[in-house]
């Protein structure tokens, strides 16, 4: 019997809130197969304790029989509805994906891969549903080679990334790069690597695009403006008054609406936090240089307290990213060819936190924070 006919003959027994589960399973299947079991309980407004009774009433020990069972009925429906269909466009879609791969995956490409991950203290892997298969079958190849890596569930996922570190590594699979897994590992520190199909992933880094933020980041160079347009969000920049009326590049920033502020003028300042405050409120995030100025250095310098002033004053968080390798681009007149640029984001500060906090500790704090992983970024500390 199906899961679902099995649902359909207890549904005389379920609770209110088992029916609530099953009809979302029932307009959803594939939910089940996808979702982690807190993602399943948070949709459907329950919790999880709620969702394992429910497949205890369908006469299953575990949720996990439960999700292999509907994941194997919705495989037998797929194979019966691709009976007798054309398959020439799946196999000339493969066919053009393998030679994609064979141009990229070089020799020299994949031993490089291969020392990074190697280059790491522990290794897990992961996938949802048919892209848990590579990781088992990874750690399998792995332990031939006498190199543990853990497949780990997805159930088990976020505990795991939650005690991971810089010197560990998750190896996501997924055919789409728009795995629900992303949402439970975006507050890890450990390195992700996501092995993917899509040239255009959803990779979600550690922003929740949800919700605006006052993002900051260290100031290098003036090449730290068009770097940070990497960032999965919508922004707006808060930038010294003069910039702005720089030619070219300051009439871009005016055209795109970002926010001026003058230097010592407290009107021009309060101009600056009711401004930011109305893009927050519509949901748009805006970017503050907290140092105030570019760095001499190429190290993180001391931050001001403005960044963290409009944080408690709009009821935001805060979104730390550091970056390194625009300082260093010029050296003299010449420019450091090939060169590369890191941005690194960093875990971020919620809204309570950032109201419970004067602005001068958020200040002292986010500067240690991001002196930090810049000095680990550069190797200068480990």
């Amino acid at each position: 019997m199906n899961p679902l006919q099995l649902m359909e003959m207890h549904r005389s027994d379920f609770t209110p809130n088992d029916l609530v589960i099953y009809q979302a399973i029932l307009e959803n299947p594939d939910q089940v197969v996808y979702k982690t079991t807190s993602r399943l309980a948070e949709d459907c407004g329950v919790s999880q304790p709620a969702l394992s009774r429910f497949v205890k009433t369908l006469g299953y020990n575990r949720y996990q029989d439960f999700r292999a069972d509907v994941s194997t009925w919705l495989a037998v429906q797929a194979e019966q509805t691709a009976q007798g269909s054309n398959h020439t466009g799946y196999f000339h879609r493969l066919y053009q994906l393998l030679q994609n791969s064979e141009k990229l995956l070089t020799p020299a490409y994949l031993q490089e891969l291969a020392q990074y991950i190697n280059n790491h203290a522990n290794i897990y892997a992961t996938g949802l549903a048919k892209s848990f298969q590579p990781a088992q079958l990874f750690e399998i190849l792995m332990r031939k080679k006498r190199r543990t890596v853990r497949a780990v569930a997805n159930d088990f996922l976020g505990e795991t990334s939650a005690y991971m570190d810089d010197n560990d590594l998750l190896i996501l699979f997924s055919v789409s790069g728009r795995s629900e897994i992303m949402q439970s590992i975006q507050h890890t520190t450990g390195k992700i690597l996501l092995i993917t199909a899509n040239p255009h992933p959803a990779c979600a880094e550690k922003i929740d695009r949800s919700r605006p933020w006052v993002i900051v980041t260290n100031h290098q160079s003036m090449l730290d403006i068009p770097l940070m347009y990497v960032l999965p969000t919508t922004f707006k920049w808060v930038s010294k008054k003069e910039v702005q009326k720089m030619p070219v590049f300051g009439w871009v920033l005016w055209m795109h609406g970002d926010i001026p502020v003058e230097r010592g003028s407290r009107g021009s300042a309060k101009q600056m936090l009711d401004r930011c405050r109305q893009r927050l409120s519509r949901g748009t995030s805006v970017i503050v240089f907290p140092e105030g100025t570019r760095t001499k250095t190429g190290e993180i310098g001391r931050f001001k307290d403005g960044a963290f002033l409009v944080a408690k004053h709009a009821g935001v968080g805060i979104q730390p990213v550091v970056i390194d390798g625009t300082w260093s681009l010029n050296d003299g007149w010449r420019l450091r060819m090939p060169h590369t640029f890191r941005v690194k984001v960093l875990d971020a500060l919620p809204a309570e936190y950032v109201a419970s906090k004067e602005a001068r500790e958020l200040a002292v704090e986010m500067e240690n924070r991001m002196r930090t992983a810049h000095l680990q970024m550069t190797g200068k500390q480990q």
